[in-house]
């Protein structure tokens, strides 16, 4: 998966195909559920859920399966495509969604009589109605308050003649979602200026603050340092991960691979704000890719990169000249400079108190006063 493009086409092409036995296809079934969940004054990340919570539909060609009395469980496979991009707050509600369906019909006698006959022959594939305990393991969960409601809102989106906002209104909701409400802030600068050294200082400083994280880079080299900390993979290794959509953020510099994994985009996403060591090639692709970037521009007189450089004596540093006159023009963000050029104690200071001022969004969490049950 590469993101929302596939997410369109999926809805835009196979989507149109119809909705199981319903009187409606899949597209215009996604965007009823996204447009009753909008005027309900659901957040942005349970509209985004709405909208993709049959997507497992259509990531596999199981059309018809519920008929022929099998169960594809395509709310995993929703969850888990959905997974690598999006927060909780997205993928369980999508997960839960058709259990929410079993708790329902358990505990509420009047909601099992307006179901389809589309949807009672799903739910016997699916189990039936939960029993006390089963009822009472779903109620206790984290989402499934906001799996009600989704799944309340999917039973009602099966109107042949609703109309509806068009989908690019929710893929830019869904966009603003994926982008979440955390930050991205960008370690840059010329090599020799001391980047990992300042990232390992607060890496220790903020070791028990989950709101920070520090993630390792995958780099097509081995770490050569005591403060060098990424996984080394080869080239064809890289190429599979990146293949394979393991990569949020990935670039090419000095004749190396380096990517940031997917687990930073659901940090972020989830309110937490991030903190990497980047080219600074890499920046545009990370705008394009976050809403929320800052970038911190490490660096420190030529005479004093040269010298580190040297001492550091690393074989894929290559030409130390050509490295230190790198000069790579930052695009337009905030921009937050520290000169490396004194005692280091010094440098972490500054890079921690720049890091300090950086407002930490707190993980979402669901409004216990959206999520009541029908």
């Amino acid at each position: 998966m590469t993101g929302l493009a596939d997410i369109s086409r999926l809805l835009t092409e196979k989507g149109m195909a119809r909705y199981g036995a319903e009187a409606i296809n899949q597209h215009d079934h996604a965007l009823q559920c996204a447009a009753l969940a909008e005027r309900a004054g659901a957040s942005e990340a349970l509209v985004t859920a709405a909208l993709l919570h049959d997507i497992g539909h259509l990531t596999a060609d199981d059309e018809g399966a519920a008929l022929r009395g099998i169960d594809m469980r395509h709310e995993d496979r929703g969850a888990d495509f959905l997974k690598p991009f999006f927060s909780e707050n997205v993928t369980e509600p999508i997960r839960l969604h058709v259990v929410a369906k079993r708790y329902l019909c358990a505990t509420n006698p009047r909601y099992l009589n307006r179901l389809s006959t589309a949807s009672v022959n799903s739910l016997n594939v699916q189990g039936g109605p939960f029993n006390a305990t089963e009822s009472e393991v779903f109620a206790a969960h984290e989402h499934s308050g906001a799996a009600i409601l989704l799944r309340v809102w999917d039973d009602f989106a099966k109107d042949p003649t609703a109309k509806t906002p068009p989908l690019s209104h929710y893929l830019d909701l869904a966009e603003r979602v994926l982008s979440g409400p955390g930050k991205l802030i960008l370690v840059v600068g010329p090599s020799g200026a001391g980047k990992d050294t300042l990232i390992a200082a607060a890496r220790d400083h903020y070791a028990h603050d989950p709101h920070f994280i520090f993630p390792k880079r995958t780099v097509t080299r081995p770490c050569e340092s005591a403060i060098e900390v990424h996984d080394s993979v080869s080239e064809v290794e890289f190429q599979k991960i990146s293949e394979n959509g393991g990569f949020c953020l990935h670039w090419q510099a000095h004749g190396l691979q380096y990517g940031i994994p997917n687990s930073t985009a659901r940090a972020i996403a989830e309110g937490r704000t991030v903190v990497v060591n980047v080219s600074r090639g890499a920046i545009e692709a990370a705008q394009a890719r976050f809403h929320h970037v800052e970038v911190i521009n490490v660096t420190a007189p030529r005479e004093i990169l040269m010298a580190r450089l040297a001492a550091r004596n690393r074989a894929t540093d290559g030409g130390l000249t050509d490295r230190v006159n790198r000069d790579i023009e930052l695009p337009g963000c905030a921009v937050v400079e520290i000169v490396n050029d004194g005692p280091m104690q010094h440098s972490i200071a500054a890079f921690l108190d720049t890091l300090a001022t950086t407002p930490s969004a707190h993980p979402l969490k669901p409004n216990p006063h959206l999520f009541h049950q029908p």
